[in-house]
């Protein structure tokens, strides 16, 4: 005889259309970085070197092969909010647990290790963009932990 387990309930809706607008400010970063370049390295410039241009000291190859990177990074940025958003509103949005582990588990290894590299090699301003993406992510998943784990 099998037992039928009862579905999840549901996350509120608050906390879904959270992680919805945290997702899409991240599509909204990776885009700055892949399709406005020059404004997303004076933002990079500002926070690596408190000042709005590259320093004197970087070559016009270096330049360009750190626009490279950013722009790579804004793609992975891209990919990274739209994943978000499908768990937010596929398994997080319906109480299932492997949704809040998918959100979880990878934003938290990402900033623990950016954070950890960005003070060890010495910018601490990067510190201040990991608080800015991470805080807004970590906000619904700590509301809604009690839901998805009530006997912990």
């Amino acid at each position: 005889m099998s037992r039928r387990m009862s579905s999840p309930a549901a996350v509120s809706p608050l906390w879904r259309n959270w992680i919805l607008a945290c997702s899409g400010a991240m599509v909204a970063s990776g885009a700055l970085m892949v399709f406005a370049p020059d404004a997303n390295a004076m933002l990079f410039n500002y926070v690596s070197f408190y000042q709005p241009h590259f320093p004197a000291s970087f070559s016009a190859h270096s330049i360009d092969y750190i626009k490279f990177v950013s722009t790579v990074l804004g793609a992975v940025m891209i990919g990274w909010g739209i994943m978000t958003a499908q768990i937010g509103f596929g398994p997080f949005a319906r109480g299932e647990v492997q949704g809040w582990k998918s959100l979880a588990i990878p934003i938290s290894t990402w900033f623990v290790i950016d954070t950890a590299f960005s003070l060890i090699r010495g910018y601490p301003g990067n510190v201040g963009f990991n608080l800015v993406f991470f805080v807004p992510f970590v906000v619904p998943l700590i509301a809604t932990y009690r839901h998805f784990f009530p006997n912990k």
